[in-house]
């Protein structure tokens, strides 16, 4: 117990904690270790003329070391963002380039739920977050994550699977995110993790399941779930 209390002592005198002042609220955050920098998505009050309160919501690039920021993106009028996430696209991780990924939904006050939003991928060139395509969604994008080298996404209540692909007829080397498969049959999913070709989905009121995802039919398929009707607040996969 001795030996214990001294390591514990130990660990707490060399825990920093560096405060990082944004005058923003931050919402999202991911880093990527390629590039030395930190995705963060932000909010920020403001009045207007009228005298009204607005929101500006805000894509950042921070270096990871200094905290500085690199560069800004501003997103639309009422766009919020959902979720934020590094990833690559392309069966090989070694070669492919890595993104952010932005999930965005437009807040109407006339809407119980987002009916529109949209999915930014964003390339870090020279510092700078180079806007690679964006693709409009009909939902909130609650969740982003990379998945077997394409894109998992939970829009409103369905799992979307795209594909990061070169815009046909176009020069330049624009890109295109192009639908491969849609799983349907949810509430409103808020969380997603995934493990090799399996997929866990927290929804917001028909609690937990699990799907797999389909290679050779393309399809993603629903394997077991919880039947009782539990409100997520958070998942995640421990092991095979």
């Amino acid at each position: 117990m001795h030996n214990l209390k001294l390591t514990l002592e130990i660990f707490l005198q060399k825990l920093h904690i560096r405060t990082v002042p944004l005058n923003e609220q931050p919402r999202r955050i991911a880093h990527q270790e390629a590039t030395r920098t930190l995705c963060v998505t932000t909010l920020k009050m403001r009045i207007t003329r009228e005298g009204d309160e607005a929101e500006d919501h805000f894509v950042r690039l921070l270096d990871d070391q200094t905290f500085e920021t690199l560069d800004v993106y501003q997103l639309h009028e009422q766009e919020n963002s959902c979720s934020v996430v590094s990833t690559s696209f392309g069966e090989d991780a070694k070669t492919a380039k890595i993104y952010y990924v932005v999930g965005t939904a437009l807040a109407n006050p006339l809407e119980n739920e987002p009916q529109e939003g949209r999915i930014l991928i964003f390339e870090v060139v020279e510092r700078k977050l180079q806007l690679v395509c964006s693709r409009d969604v009909k939902g909130a994008a609650y969740q982003v994550r990379g998945f077997n080298g394409k894109l998992l996404a939970a829009i409103n209540s369905k799992i979307e699977l795209f594909g990061l692909r070169d815009s046909e007829g176009h020069m330049g080397g624009q890109m295109e995110l192009t639908t491969d498969c849609v799983h349907r049959g949810h509430i409103l999913v808020l969380y997603l993790q995934t493990r090799g070709d399996f997929i866990v989905v927290g929804d917001l009121m028909r609690s937990i399941s699990l799907l797999a995802y389909k290679p050779v039919d393309g399809q993603i398929e629903e394997i077991a779930l919880d039947y009782n009707s539990n409100w997520m607040t958070a998942i995640d996969i421990l092991d095979e």
